[in-house]
C-alpha cells in the first residue's frame, strides 16, 4: 500500500439492473482518479483531480462544478484505499480507535473528523466499511478478502441502501501518477 496508485478493474451492478464493466485508477498521493466504465446502454469516463474534474458519458462531456468536485475529493480523502496509503507511510495525522464492544475500528484525522469505520468479524477482518459523504452515511459491506493480483481485497462489496454492488477481478499497485485521460470519443 506504499505505492502511488491502484488500479483496479471490476464488475458493478447498476440499478438499472446492467452490468457494467469498471476500471478505477486512483492517484492515493494526489487524490485524482479515473473512472472508465461500459455497459450495455453507456459509457462513462470520470476525471477528479484538485484541479478540476469532469465526465463524459456517451462522447458527451460535462464539466464538474465546484461543489461537486469539492464534496468528490473529500469522499477520496475518506476512502478504505486513501486510508491504507496513509497507514502504510505511518502518517502521524491519522488516530485509529479500536472499539471492541462495538467490533469497530474508527479513524480520525489530525482535526478529530472521523474519516471511516470499519465493521470487523471476531477475528479482526473487514465485514463492512462507511464513513460520512455529502451529509449521509455510505456504508459498505463486503464478502470474504480475496487475492486480487498486487492487493487483498474484499472479492465483493455492496452499498447498504442497494444502490450498488461490485466484485473485483483484479488490483495493480503501480508508482506512476494518474494521467488525466483524453476527452476523445470511446
Amino acid at each position: 500500500w506504499r505505492h502511488r496508485r491502484l488500479r483496479v478493474e471490476q464488475r458493478g451492478f447498476l440499478r438499472s439492473g446492467e452490468v457494467s464493466r469498471q476500471r478505477v485508477t486512483r492517484d492515493l498521493r494526489t487524490g485524482s482518479r479515473v473512472i472508465e466504465s461500459d455497459s450495455p446502454t453507456r459509457t462513462l469516463v470520470e476525471w477528479l483531480s484538485p484541479a478540476g474534474g469532469w465526465s463524459m458519458r456517451n462522447g458527451e462531456v460535462t464539466p464538474m462544478s465546484a461543489s461537486t468536485l469539492a464534496i468528490e475529493l473529500q469522499g477520496l480523502k475518506q476512502e478504505p484505499y486513501a486510508i491504507y496509503y496513509r497507514l502504510a507511510w505511518n502518517d502521524a495525522a491519522l488516530r485509529v480507535e479500536l472499539r471492541e464492544q462495538d467490533s469497530m475500528l474508527y479513524v480520525y484525522d489530525r482535526d478529530e473528523r472521523v474519516l471511516c469505520w470499519f465493521q470487523l468479524d471476531g477475528n479482526g477482518g473487514a465485514l463492512g466499511w462507511g464513513n460520512y459523504f455529502d451529509g449521509r452515511i455510505n456504508q459498505h459491506y463486503y464478502g470474504p478478502i480475496g487475492d486480487m493480483g498486487d492487493a487483498n481485497l474484499p472479492k465483493w462489496g455492496a452499498a447498504s441502501n442497494g444502490s450498488y454492488r461490485f466484485e473485483y477481478v483484479n488490483a495493480r499497485l503501480e508508482d506512476a501518477p494518474v494521467a488525466e485521460p483524453g476527452r476523445g470519443a470511446r
